[in-house]
Parts: C-alpha cells; structure tokens; sequence
C-alpha cells in the first residue's frame, strides 16, 4: 500500500504546487484569497478558516482550485472591494492566473536537480557491453574499452560518440580506445540501422553527482526540453485526432505513477516531473474552464477595452467546467475498463 500512497502523494503535490501557485501570488498582490481547496468543486469533507482564507479537501479528490473574491464579477462588500479580483489592473489579473502553470514548471526543476544532487546514471565515454554479431565484437573491442578517439576526432562524452557512428553508415573508421593502460587502434566498418551507422557498443552507466548550482541548471536544461517534447506530442496528438486513443485520466496516471515508484524513486522523479509539466500545457490550451482560457478572455478583455459581463463570464465557466467533468468522466471509465478495475479491487493493481 506505500507505493499508492506515494502515487497520490506525488500527484497531490503536483495539484497543490499549482493552487499554491494562484494561491501565493494572489496574497502577495493584495487579493483575497476565499478558498484554498483540493478537489473540484462540490461537498467538502475537511475545512479549516485561517484569518480571510477557508483550507480544505473536497468530496471530488481530482484536481483543486483557488476560490478569489470577485473572480467572476461576483459580489464584494464595498470594505473588501479594492481587495477583490476583478478590480485588479490587467497585469495582476493576468499574473496570478499564470502562476498556477508556472509553478507546475518550476517544481520539475527542483525535482530534476535533487537527482542530480544525490547522483544519475549517466553515459560514459566506456564500452559497457559489445553486441554480439556486430562490426564492434568482429573487431575486438571488450567491455571496459574507454573510447578516447574516433575517425580522428577527441571524445568526451556518450553524445559524441553517437553523433560520429551515426553520421558514418557503411563507412571504415578509427576507433582509439584504452585498455589495461594500453591505447589500441581498430578499424571496423559501421553497419547500417535504418539510416544511420552502428557499431555495435553499449555505454557504461556511472554515477554523476553535481553540486547545487549546476544541478538547477541541469533540472533547468532537462525541463525545457521535457516541456518541448510535450508540445511536439500534443501537436501531434491533436493533428491526427489520436486524444481518446492515449490520453489517461486520473486513475490512468495514478497507476503508472505507483508503477514508476516500484522503479526506484528517480524513475518516480522524472514520472513526477513528467507529468507536472503535462498539467502545465494542457492548463494552458485557451478552454475554460483551464487557465488557458482565462488568460484568453482576460487578454480579449484587455483589448476591447472592457471586462465582459459577469454574467457572460459565469456562463462560459459553467459551460467549461461541464464539458472539463463530462471528459473527466470519460477519462476515468476508459481507466477502469484498461486496468479492468470493473473486476478486480484496487489493492489488486500490483499484477499489472
């Protein structure tokens, strides 16, 4: 049963990152804060008041969300009206609906850089293990070769390595390798892998500690780069109307999520990661009820000039937040009929 807690745990800390996110810059640009909640809306079962703001967790255990005074042009005492949302100017507005993605941005930085800190298997420039039937074991390389050159050039890491033998399909090159102290020469001719060389090698994995400078910069580096993955994906998920074919609900995501936990906990970092980063770009696509599409209607508000009606507003949030639970209801009985939950208790998953 750990491995589920951990699993909502994880996911409760990628919804909460993300309230707190709205959460915090509201109370530092002066706006009141009505509720803090996790869950969607509906019966609370836990609530707790502290000064201006009421804590709590919801019956609907998915998601969570920021209650602000005013939001959608609702009404405000004249004491607390300069505090209310809608009388905020544009870039307040604008900010605080940003800040719940940017955190779900900001939290795998962290996430990656801890890795870093305590050590991540990476690719060095050592022959892990030579492939059977390759140009690399007619050769002769063995296991423990440290590659020093090929065709010429210095190498310094995996990725250079890579890119050589890859750009030189069919071709005879120079491979310089150390062994037992000794620098050796081989010549093998690459064979061909679609389009590209193969030489036949596997690198040896070590352990790269970094201190915490650079591992925020390399949470930093991987993070834009998960974060430009994820948008290719959804491009292409939207381009060819692939959505209901991959796309998992909440219990989907909490299943692979206590899968990555029995994989060790960086796997479950990287999933944590993974999927912060998820709620981020989709949060952002411009449909109410996401934050996406407030940001559209406060930046369509900025352009005519004056905000659109509350009654307007309330509408196209109520239609929003319909078609958001009509797809999570969707998303969660395609779940139950992939894990086939419809037969089997929850505590049972541990077979999948």
């Amino acid at each position: 049963m750990m491995i589920y807690f951990w699993a909502i745990f994880g996911l409760g800390l990628i919804v909460f990152v993300h309230e707190f996110g709205h959460f915090i810059s509201a109370k530092l640009l002066g706006v009141k804060v009505e509720e803090f909640m996790l869950g969607l809306p509906g019966p609370k079962i836990f609530t707790l008041k502290r000064r201006e703001t009421i804590y709590g967790v919801t019956i609907v255990p998915f998601g969570g969300y920021v209650k602000l005074a005013g939001e959608f042009g609702d009404q405000v005492s004249k004491k607390e009206r300069k505090k209310a949302f809608f009388n905020q100017p544009l870039w307040k507005k604008l900010f605080i609906i940003f800040s719940g993605p940017l955190m779900n941005f900001i939290l795998p930085i962290f996430l990656i850089a801890i890795l870093f800190i305590q050590g991540v298997d990476t690719p060095s420039t050592t022959i892990g293990r030579v492939l059977s039937k390759t140009p690399a074991e007619k050769i002769g390389l063995k296991s423990g070769d440290k590659i020093v050159k090929i065709a010429g050039k210095q190498v310094n890491s995996w990725d250079d390595i890579i890119k050589i033998i890859r750009s030189s399909p069919l071709k005879k090159i120079k491979v310089e390798v150390k062994r037992d102290g000794k620098l050796l020469r081989f010549f093998p001719i690459l064979s061909k892998r679609e389009t590209f060389g193969f030489l036949g090698i596997e690198s040896k994995l070590v352990k790269e500690r970094v201190g915490v400078f650079v591992a925020l910069v390399k949470g930093i580096g991987v993070t834009v780069t998960f974060t430009i993955k994820i948008c290719q994906l959804l491009y292409k998920v939207i381009a060819e109307n692939l959505f209901f074919k991959v796309a998992s609900g909440p219990i989907g995501i909490a299943v692979e999520t206590a899968r990555a936990v029995r994989m060790g906990f960086d796997v479950y970092f990287y999933i944590l990661a993974f999927i912060s980063l998820n709620v981020m770009v989709v949060n952002l696509l411009p449909f109410p009820p996401l934050d996406g599409g407030r940001l559209f209607l406060l930046v369509l508000e900025g352009i005519r000039k004056k905000p659109i009606k509350a009654e307007k507003m309330a509408f196209i949030q109520l239609v929003g937040l319909a078609l958001f639970l009509f797809l999570m209801l969707y998303l969660i009985t395609a779940d139950l009929q992939r894990y086939g939950l419809w037969r089997y208790q929850l505590w049972k998953l541990e077979k999948f």
